[in-house]
């Protein structure tokens, strides 16, 4: 296929109209498995960005430093934040779970509307 359509073509680059097609049986694994991910990383996230948060251990000037370099790692600095990295990846996650519970719904709707026709069709 070719890029941009349904799963691109290889060596491609992601676009916005690639689409990961996904099995109906497999989906409930998948949601399950992003959704525990997504409740681990709750949990983590809960710890927020105070209590990532180190204190000078002495009061010296290297205490100091150290204390702001281990901030600015996790806490401090917007760029390279871990704790913004790991609201992304949060996000990302949601998404992942909130998109694999309306292809469920999707598949479900396809199940009952193909269940009406052949009962209809039986009917004639």
């Amino acid at each position: 296929m070719a890029p941009g359509n349904n799963g691109g073509s290889q060596g491609s680059l992601p676009g916005p109209l690639d689409v990961l097609n996904v099995a109906p049986e497999a989906v409930p694994a998948l949601r399950t498995a992003f959704a525990d991910a997504l409740s681990r990383l709750d949990a983590e996230l809960r710890l927020d960005d105070l209590g990532l948060r180190v204190e000078q251990w002495a009061n010296d000037p290297v205490s100091l430093d150290a204390a702001r370099a281990v901030n600015g790692l996790t806490a401090d600095d917007q760029e390279k934040a871990a704790l913004l990295a790991l609201r992304g990846f949060r996000e990302q996650l949601s998404t992942a779970v909130h998109s694999l519970d309306k292809i469920t719904e999707g598949y479900r709707l396809l199940e009952d509307d193909n269940s009406a026709t052949v009962t209809q069709k039986g009917a004639d």
